[in-house]
């Protein structure tokens, strides 16, 4: 897990597949300018020796 930033917290990742490579779905809160959260989430493949983040 990464370290958290004062405008970003990761709040779960959960292993999607696991096979040549990883596939985590990451959910975590971004705060806006004007001070709101917003929760977004992502899906992270991995194979090692890069990552992608799809949208």
């Amino acid at each position: 897990m990464l370290p958290q930033s004062p405008n970003l917290r990761i709040t779960a990742e959960t292993p999607i597949a696991r096979g040549t490579g990883t596939l985590t779905r990451v959910t975590y809160e971004r705060r806006s300018q004007d001070g709101h959260w917003k929760r977004l989430r992502r899906e992270i493949y991995d194979n090692g020796d890069s990552a992608v983040a799809l949208p």
